[in-house]
């Protein structure tokens, strides 16, 4: 039901103009136990935390609201009032200092493959053995533990969201876990912090300097850049793009029944296949070069892996918007069953 109503919802809905809206912080959430000492565990190995940047989640949060139905329309503005998707995409990260408890819920650690694996599997029988093996798959129990993983928060939020836990910060965590975990290096190696640690890298971002490190390419600079120099330096228009790829003969729409063929539910199904994306693509598109070798410090980012990766970063976008909108409309719908995990 809630699919059918999605995918029709890309015939009907209009891309509206963007509106101006109200800011607010909510107050703090308490986490359980549970998870505050498995995000601790892991607090000491993060040092960056915004997947996409600002502009890239309030994207993923423009891209689902535009698609949603009057009834997912109505369901977001009971919860959030005068804020919209766009505005409170961006809080979760705002609070990772002062809650060091949701540090943790942001990425994926893959513990096993290291970059020593990937050469080595790289040499032997390529990328495609490389993608499909053990140490390279997002295993639930080994790299979620407690449930503390990005995987886990969308499950959590999901589940909090259907039982009316606390509807308006659920849905601020929800909106923001669904973009960080279509970020290809927020499910990506441990070894390196999901390209963290992979610096310095070399490009020039648009105002904002030219050293960086890999995780940061990603996370803002291929998005800034792209916006500079295709919307005017206006994010929203990308947004608006990306709506219009995802309907009726937008070059993503023939893609939009495959994304959003896994049903959502409160369990991890649907999130760890998200993220499983996410560990292909940081190895096979975000690690590698353009000739296929592993990226190391003192990497220079060239015009051809730019215009390869851009492409990687839009439909990854597209993709949290779309399945964003889904959940929401399942929620809406009354379709998803709580199940808050502990």
């Amino acid at each position: 039901k809630n699919r059918s109503n999605l995918l029709q919802s890309f015939t009907t809905t209009s891309v509206n103009d963007s509106n101006d809206f109200l800011i607010a912080i909510s107050s703090p959430f308490p986490m359980p136990l549970r998870h505050v000492l498995a995000a601790l565990l892991v607090a000491s190995r993060v040092s960056t935390l915004e997947a996409w940047g600002s502009s890239g989640h309030e994207i993923v949060g423009q891209v689902a609201e535009e698609l949603l139905s009057e009834g997912g329309k109505g369901y977001v503005a009971n919860i959030l009032g005068n804020e919209s998707l766009v505005t409170i995409a961006n809080w979760a990260d705002t609070i990772t200092r002062t809650q060091p408890w949701s540090m943790g819920l942001h990425f994926i650690n893959v513990e096993e493959c290291t970059s020593a694996v990937f050469a080595d599997r790289q040499k032997r029988s390529g990328l495609d053995q490389l993608l499909g093996s053990t140490a390279c798959t997002f295993t639930y129990s080994r790299d979620c533990v407690g449930d503390s993983c990005v995987a886990g928060a969308i499950a959590n939020y999901t589940g909090r969201l259907s039982s009316a836990v606390d509807l308006y910060t659920d849905l601020k965590f929800l909106t923001h876990f669904v973009g960080d975990a279509h970020q290809p290096l927020h499910c990506a190696r441990a070894e390196d912090k999901g390209g963290n640690t992979i610096s310095p890298v070399f490009y020039d971002v648009t105002d904002q300097g030219g050293e960086w490190d890999l995780h940061q390419i990603w996370d803002f600079g291929m998005i800034e850049n792209h916006v500079a120099a295709s919307f005017g330096g206006d994010a929203s228009l990308f947004g608006e793009s990306l709506v219009k790829a995802v309907k009726e003969g937008g070059e993503y729409y023939d893609k939009v029944e495959d994304w959003t063929s896994c049903l959502p539910s409160s369990s991890v199904e649907c999130s760890s296949l998200w993220g499983q994306e996410s560990v292909d693509l940081s190895l096979s598109q975000a690690y590698v070069d353009v000739t296929g070798e592993q990226i190391t410090a003192n990497f220079t980012v060239t015009d051809e892996y730019v215009e390869a990766r851009i492409e990687v970063v839009s439909e990854r976008l597209a993709q949290a918007g779309v399945r964003l909108a889904q959940l929401i409309e399942a929620l809406a719908g009354g379709e998803i069953g709580g199940e808050i995990r502990k």
